[in-house]
């Protein structure tokens, strides 16, 4: 049910975050506004933030907004209000949750934080929460609260339940049906012979489609690596020094039960894989120091100035790379790193040239602004192949759909005169292939289809095309291609038997996400009104609107 109510939740958020920018002040500081009639003061503001940074903690593997893996469309801002508005409703329909209650959920969640080791309260204030300036009141009440939204969804969700098993049994038919089906793909790759590629051809492609080309404006950074390796060996042997290390691993794999980690099948691969993680949690920790002091000394070197790093490396017998240019949108080539590095980067500036260590996967860095590229058009002399390889392609690309479309318009006369649709294809020089059969629930990939088309889009024409008949034509990235739908088959009743129970539950679930969305946004219209967060968005968005109507 934890879950559950996440994601209803979560899908609540993103519509109304949907409807306007993602950024705004909250109208100044101590000016949120009323809601439902009730100010709403910089302390209950303060509250409702605490509890969003640990909803984002507990929901993105251990991260803070800002840092690590981001969740999608989260906007610590909006996500506040959206929390006070839905604790005040849990008031107002008198939602009550018991101590014993939150006090088990607590316990449950400082196990899982800890991988099954006791810790108290205080010591998760000061290991997790302190660097947040959280406190273990922040924890207790959020974690009432999030009990008391899953009360108020069961209770407000209970009209989604109220399915007939004939509507069940029907949605059950309709996802898992499977088809038989035939495909004839009109591909690119033989079309490309019959492309012309003359130098006065891909130079006025490359006129035609200079945009397509345009490099956007990128950065590169200094950077020193602390690569965790470089600290394994100082990890095992510290953990090789540890007298009960045996006891302690032979303890956790017992705590573990039969839950061992993904791709573990017995206890002595567990024990190994726990020794393994450790020496990479100590590593890792050592790394991270070494990257501190490197950079708490790059930061007391006066006067400040991006190139420090390059003296500071060389006095210490390490040494400072160059970045490969890099957009906002990409890593570095060369370097094994995600998101957090390239916020870093594009926060750096020749006033302040340098920024805490950013962690990856294997290293920590420290970086220093180097430099930044202007968006740019690159000369056809320097990208010549790859022009000529685009015009081949899209070439080879138009003439596939373009015999598509004439099949297309040969094969119901074929069809209607008695002739298959394999002796239709064959006329045309094309072989069907014929697809393992699918469903709409399907999660298997369809190999013929591959990353070629849109697989979702290629289900819903297939089973809104009655058997026997062909689908329209649909693209593909190479060309074209259509569809002869044979069959639908018929249930496997034993299958379906046994699914039923589960599939009832997801659809009840579904029905009640949708019965308490639907409340939230009304509620949300309301009470939103009368903010000043929201007030700005709207008028963003209508000046976004009258300017985009002026051009």
């Amino acid at each position: 049910m934890w879950w559950v109510i996440i994601a209803a939740i979560i899908i609540t958020f993103v519509w109304w975050g949907s409807q306007g920018p993602q950024k705004g002040n909250g109208g100044g500081i101590g000016n949120y506004g009323v809601m439902n009639g009730v100010t709403i003061t910089p302390a209950i503001y303060s509250e409702a933030q605490r509890e969003v940074r640990l909803f984002y903690f507990f929901n993105s593997g251990g991260n803070w907004p800002g840092r690590g893996r981001q969740l999608q469309n989260f906007d610590v801002e909006r996500e506040t209000f959206n929390r006070i508005l839905i604790t005040e409703k849990m008031k107002e329909l008198g939602i009550h949750v018991d101590d014993d209650a939150v006090n088990k959920v607590a316990a449950d969640r400082l196990l899982s934080i800890f991988n099954g080791k006791q810790v108290s309260l205080k010591e998760f204030e000061s290991a997790v929460l302190a660097q947040e300036k959280l406190t273990t009141a922040d924890f207790e009440r959020y974690i009432r609260n999030e009990l008391g939204i899953q009360q108020l969804f069961a209770t407000l969700g209970m009209a989604g339940e109220l399915v007939s098993a004939d509507e069940v049994r029907s949605l059950y038919q309709r996802d898992h049906q499977k088809v038989s089906a035939q495909i004839a793909m009109f591909s690119g790759v033989n079309y490309a012979k019959l492309v012309v590629s003359t130098p006065e051809k891909i130079n006025e492609f490359y006129t035609n489609q200079m945009q397509r080309y345009q490099l956007p404006e990128r950065v590169r950074v200094r950077y020193v690596a602390f690569p965790f390796s470089n600290y394994l060996a100082s990890a095992k042997t510290e953990l090789n020094n540890l007298t009960n290390l045996a006891e302690l691993v032979e303890n956790a794999v017992l705590k573990m039960g039969t839950n061992f980690p993904p791709g573990v099948k017995s206890p002595e691969e567990a024990k190994s894989k726990l020794i393994e993680n450790e020496e990479k949690r100590i590593a890792g920790s050592s790394a991270l120091k070494a990257a501190g002091d490197f950079d708490k000394a790059l930061f007391e070197t006066t006067p400040a100035s991006a190139e420090n790093i390059v003296k500071l490396a060389k006095q210490r017998g390490l040494t400072a790379q160059i970045s490969m240019p890099f957009s906002q949108n990409e890593a570095p080539k060369g370097l094994d790193v995600g998101a957090d590095f390239v916020r870093a980067a594009y926060s750096l500036t020749t006033a302040e040239p340098f920024c805490d260590p950013v962690p990856s996967s294997e290293a920590f860095y420290v970086i220093s602004y180097h430099s930044q590229l202007p968006s740019e058009i690159p000369s056809l002399d320097s990208i010549r192949d790859r022009v000529a390889q685009d015009y081949q392609f899209i070439e080879s690309a138009m003439l596939a759909r373009k015999a598509a479309i004439d099949f297309e318009g040969s094969l119901s006369n074929a069809m209607a005169g008695g002739k298959s649709f394999s002796d239709a294809c064959d006329k045309a020089g094309v072989k069907p292939t014929l697809l393992a059969p699918f469903s709409l629930s399907s999660t298997n990939r369809i190999p013929e289809l591959a990353e070629r088309a849109n697989v979702d889009q290629f289900k819903r024409v297939v089973f809104a095309t009655a058997p026997g008949q062909v689908t329209p034509m649909m693209p593909a990235s190479d060309g074209a291609f259509m569809a002869l739908v044979q069959a639908k088959l018929p249930l496997d009743e034993v299958e379906m038997a046994s699914n039923l129970p589960a599939f009832t539950r997801s659809v009840h679930q579904v029905r009640r996400s949708e019965v308490f969305n639907e409340w939230f946004k009304r509620e949300a219209t309301k009470a939103f009104a009368t903010v000043p967060y929201f007030q700005e968005k709207q008028a963003q968005m209508q000046k976004a609107a009258t300017s985009g109507g002026a051009k």
